[in-house]
């Protein structure tokens, strides 16, 4: 399970790149498939116990995040994983 403190990491990291890209919660949301910006909030505040590694790649991808930044997000995660 991540700390609370890797969690409130990656969710500032996410919220920075959907910001970048000039998508709201609700936009980014809806490329996940889910109903509203609020399961976004709750990533990005850092309410969500932990995150996956497929659902960040998700992410990851629809937010054009790659690279050095990209890994990262993982290592903020809590994920030990070796990058493409």
């Amino acid at each position: 399970m991540a700390e609370k403190g890797t969690t409130k990491k990656v969710g500032r990291l996410i919220r920075s790149a959907r910001m970048h890209r000039g998508l709201t919660q609700k936009d980014l949301a809806k490329k996940l498939g889910v109903r509203s910006g609020s399961y976004v909030g709750m990533l990005e505040s850092g309410l969500c116990k932990g995150i996956g590694i497929g659902r960040l790649e998700e992410i990851a991808s629809f937010l054009h995040v790659s690279g050095v930044e990209r890994y990262r997000w993982f290592a903020a995660a809590g994920h030990s994983r070796a990058m493409d």
